[in-house]
Order: structure tokens, then C-alpha cells, then sequence
């Protein structure tokens, strides 16, 4: 049975003003975790870590912050995602099933 798990998400907006506009810049951290589990046991436990950033506009109404933390998000969440997916296929218990 393989479970992965979300352990954990901080994100960061920061408004950083300027002269005629302002502009937004955001961080996210993404913490995640993967078991897997044989007939006889744990095969894999291994916890990963996935970070994205972002600089935007921040818009007339600061609508620029929803955009700049999407992009911010979906970079953290797609080294999560790799990282995950090394671990797991880098494990040899996974791969001969003991």
C-alpha cells in the first residue's frame, strides 16, 4: 500500500511598494510525506520538501497576490511531486517487493 501524505504548507505574500505601482512577491513551502507497505513490512518511508517563489504585479486591487502564490504553489507542489517520485523509484526494497 503506498500513502502519501501533505505534512505541512506555508505560503508568504509580501507587497512590495513602489512609486506608481506595487508589486507582490510570494513564497511557498510544501512538506510532504511517502510510505510503502509490503506483506512484510514498511518498504519506504521518506519525507520530501518542495519550494516555489514568485514576483508579480500586484495589480489595481492587489489581485496580482492570487496569481504570483498560484505560481509560487504550483512550482512547490511540482518539486514535491518529483521528489516524491524519485524516492520511490529509487528504493530498492520498493522494487524487489521484500
Amino acid at each position: 500500500m503506498i500513502v502519501v501524505k501533505g505534512e505541512e504548507l506555508n505560503a508568504r505574500l509580501r507587497v512590495v511598494p513602489g512609486f506608481w505601482s506595487a508589486g507582490i512577491e510570494t513564497d511557498v513551502d510544501l512538506v510532504a510525506s511517502i510510505t510503502v507497505d509490503g506483506r512484510k513490512g514498511r518498504l519506504l518511508g521518506s519525507t520530501v520538501e518542495g519550494q516555489g517563489n514568485a514576483q508579480g504585479d500586484a495589480g489595481v486591487v492587489c489581485e496580482g497576490g492570487a496569481k504570483s502564490l498560484t505560481d509560487s504553489a504550483e512550482k512547490a507542489m511540482k518539486q514535491t511531486v518529483g521528489r516524491l517520485g524519485e524516492a520511490l523509484t529509487n528504493s530498492e526494497r520498493v522494487r524487489s517487493g521484500i
